[in-house]
């Protein structure tokens, strides 16, 4: 009988450390979620960011356009403009 006993107790010891050792990866599990669920929300403001600074980007190049390349008239054409011979 003692043997029985022995064995019961080594199992239960087993399963307590088991228990142990889930309970602490539960706890770490938890808090990696937290940490990746802080990152996502984090990556989803800096895509905001970028679609927004994208768009005024393009909106800055299209407005700087009109002032690098103007449109060509009698004024700022090497041709002459027929009235000006």
């Amino acid at each position: 009988m003692s043997d029985k006993i022995a064995i019961f107790v080594f199992v239960k010891q087993q399963v307590n450390d088991i228990s142990e050792t889930l309970a602490g990866l539960l706890s770490e599990l938890q808090s990696l979620r937290k940490t990746v669920d802080s990152l996502y929300t984090e990556n989803r403001s800096l895509n905001c960011n970028v679609d927004r600074l994208l768009k005024e980007n393009r909106e800055l190049r299209k407005r700087l356009e009109k002032y690098e390349k103007p449109p060509k008239d009698s004024g700022n054409s090497s041709t002459p403009h027929p009235r000006s011979r």
